[in-house]
């Protein structure tokens, strides 16, 4: 691949390194997989934040085999998603161990559309369990998905004409 098809000093700094620094053998492969060798956007939440959360979050109607259910890391991929944002990255730059970037989308899709991160951050919003900037973290979240629902529901009024 050729210099022309990657914008390098946009990598550079969305990994937060002079673009001097890229090593060769990189400069290949340096489009979706280097932002993965980035540290650590967005701290995962830990075990006594999980047990406050866990419990306000929807529990889907019928289980369906197969998908994926992976509760925490995909709330520790929204948090990651929103921390990342500000740093030009999207889902497509997603750490492996956070689970599929596709899925964990498609999910806070579902999740926007069904106002669910205005739910979470509601219930949150007042819980002093949790540090200031983890509530924080979920309001952005939750301001953000409903910008999105907002576009999507006047988007498809006017494909369908109701509105």
């Amino acid at each position: 691949m050729s210099d022309q098809e990657f914008d390098f000093d946009r990598i550079a700094a969305a990994l937060g390194v002079d673009r001097a620094t890229l090593p060769p053998d990189e400069a290949e492969h340096v489009g979706r997989e280097a932002p993965r060798a980035l540290p650590p956007i967005a701290e995962r939440l830990r075990d006594d934040e999980w047990a406050i959360i866990k419990e306000l979050l929807p529990k889907p109607p019928v289980p369906q085999p197969g998908r994926d259910y992976r509760d925490r890391d995909f709330v520790d991929a929204a948090l990651w998603w929103i921390a990342a944002r500000e740093r030009g990255l999207g889902w497509g730059h997603l750490p492996d161990d956070l689970g599929p970037a596709s899925s964990r989308e498609h999910r806070f899709a579902r999740w926007t559309l069904a106002s669910e991160w205005e739910k979470l951050s509601a219930a949150l919003e007042n819980d002093v369990r949790l540090c200031e900037s983890r509530r924080r973290a979920f309001k952005r979240i939750a301001a953000d998905a409903s910008a999105r629902r907002k576009r999507i529901l006047a988007g498809r009024a006017r494909v369908t004409g109701e509105g």
